[in-house]
């Protein structure tokens, strides 16, 4: 058989079961929606003519692929996928490593393990069970139309470790969930900019690396972190600014990170307790705009809300800091009383000194003399017209 035509309101049904083989190595099977089942030690179903890229094409649902206990389907020279969900079970045997290109569908992969050496794209859904999965050449997850999520569960790991950005055009998301005692992987990824983000951890050992990451955003207030039943999420020592994002992490007992919930449309700080950090803006409306003082944080938890979202035109960056020479804060709560707040040097010693009128001949007086234990010190409120 060299040509396969499926006619309007049909489908290509290819089945083996207990042996059984379909050989079509020499047909050209067309766009359509096509379903391949294959169970059992030496039932194959072969599909080597098809080459490039297989889609379901328009109009169509997707095609479906499943293979299990042994099952074979022989897909040698696909290298593109579009909407053709994959259903990998066991030690059924359907090639993988030479995939480029993989939009549109979802795979499942149970009980096996599974690389995908080549691929660069991917869009669509991938889920694990008590299974493993590669992509060592995937580094950077983008997606416009469309959604992204990946799922491992019970002891899987899916290996992102190559992935340093996530990109998904508003309207869309981003889905990475880790459950029971499974493991996602993302040890690179630098940033995250998306419209709906949606990360968790639910379950004791599960885990979700994001170590390396620097910032994560929201445009449209639809992101979120999650942890529940003894689930990780791993950050970075190194500061992160959070925002559109809702913030929902259980203590966990066998972390130091204290339980934290944020609203999501919080400006939100992550780093390290009791060192100073300056967050410097940039306005996207004005051509050329410089770097300039934002706000000076003293952090005292891992993760701290310092305001409300910016404007969508502010880009913000963070910093650790030590300021020498000594810089002082004065905030106003809405209290109605003023906290001051010296930003200087661990070890040193500083005298606030303070003024009635700065109009010469300003009279300085001395106030209270604080040596550093740390970065900044957070002085008790006052009453803000004496302060």
């Amino acid at each position: 058989m060299t040509n396969v035509v499926i006619a309007p309101s049909y489908n290509l049904s290819l089945v083996a079961y207990t042996g059984g083989r379909i050989d079509l190595h020499r047909a050209q099977v067309p766009e359509g929606p096509v379903y391949v089942d294959s169970r059992a030690p030496d039932s194959i179903v072969d599909l080597s003519a098809l080459a490039g890229l297989w889609t379901a094409g328009a109009g169509h649902g997707n095609g479906n692929v499943l293979a299990l206990n042994g099952g074979s389907v022989l897909l040698p020279n696909v290298t593109e996928m579009d909407r053709i969900n994959l259903d990998l079970r066991d030690n059924a045997a359907v090639p993988t490593a030479q995939l480029r290109s993989y939009t549109g569908g979802a795979i499942n992969l149970q009980s096996r393990t599974n690389g995908f050496d080549s691929l660069t794209n991917f869009s669509g859904s991938l889920f694990l069970h008590a299974a493993r999965g590669t992509f060592p050449n995937l580094t950077q997850l983008s997606a416009t139309n469309a959604n992204i999520g990946f799922q491992s569960d019970s002891g899987s790991v899916l290996d992102l470790s190559r992935v340093t950005n996530a990109v998904v055009d508003p309207g869309y998301g981003l889905y990475l969930f880790a459950l029971d005692t499974s493991r996602l992987e993302l040890p690179r990824l630098d940033n995250i900019a998306a419209g709906a983000v949606d990360i968790r951890a639910d379950g004791a050992g599960a885990v979700v690396d994001l170590s390396l990451l620097n910032g994560f955003f929201s445009v449209n207030n639809q992101g979120s972190l999650l942890t529940r039943n003894g689930g990780t999420i791993l950050l970075a020592n190194s500061p992160i600014l959070i925002s559109g994002v809702a913030i929902d992490l259980e203590e966990n007992p066998g972390s130091l990170q204290p339980a934290f919930v944020a609203p999501v449309r919080s400006l939100v700080l992550h780093g390290q307790p009791w060192r100073s950090y300056r967050s410097e803006s940039s306005d996207l409306s004005v051509p050329g705009s410089a770097w300039q003082n934002y706000l000076r944080v003293p952090l005292t938890t891992p993760f701290q809300i310092i305001g409300l979202r910016p404007p969508a035109n502010l880009v913000l960056r963070v910093s650790e800091f030590v300021a020498d020479p000594p810089e002082v804060d004065i905030r106003r709560p809405s209290d109605g009383t003023a906290q001051l707040i010296l930003f200087g040097v661990p070890s040193r010693s500083y005298r606030i000194e303070s003024a009635a009128k700065l109009n010469p001949p300003a009279i300085w007086e001395n106030g209270l003399t604080t040596v550093m234990t740390n970065s900044f010190f957070i002085y008790p409120p006052s009453d803000s017209k004496t302060a």
